[in-house]
């Protein structure tokens, strides 16, 4: 489950999309860096970064919420 309702911060884990894909990652925010950083639980994925600049087009990049929760059905 996705809520729009709480605040993307540090730590959570997001429903966003980038580059108009969807993914979900824990969210890392550096504003003294100017970036948003995108990680993933397995470590054999690089970090997916987003500068805070004039070129970021942000219509393909929006955090829509933070997960809440998840089922897993096998």
């Amino acid at each position: 489950m996705v809520d729009k309702s709480i605040k993307a911060t540090t730590g959570r884990i997001v429903l966003a999309t980038i580059d108009n894909e969807f993914v979900v990652k824990r969210l890392k925010l550096e504003p003294e860096n100017n970036r948003v950083l995108f990680l993933s639980s397995n470590s054999e994925y690089k970090p997916i970064v987003v500068d805070f600049d004039g070129e970021n087009n942000w219509d393909e990049n929006v955090i829509w919420g933070v997960v809440t929760s998840a089922i897993s059905i096998f």
